[in-house]
């Protein structure tokens, strides 16, 4: 993937399952890809769990902080 785009994005819910989405691709590209675009899109539907938002708000606030990636919460 890495190889045929210059920017990546992936979408994140806040689950288990994109949790380890995001955190694969945030090692991948430390490790190998630094020189490509990473995004990371959250769509809120606003029928979700308290703390299903708010560990996505510290997830985004961490990504910023650290990654300083690009972020879409919609």
């Amino acid at each position: 993937m890495f190889q045929e785009f210059k920017s990546i994005y992936i979408s994140f819910s806040g689950s288990k399952d994109s949790d380890v989405l995001l955190n694969l691709l945030l090692y991948y590209w430390n490790n190998h890809a630094s020189d490509r675009v990473i995004g990371v899109f959250h769509q809120d539907f606003e029928a979700q769990y308290t703390v299903t938002t708010d560990y996505i708000t510290r997830t985004f606030k961490r990504l910023e902080n650290e990654y300083g990636i690009e972020l879409y919460w919609v």
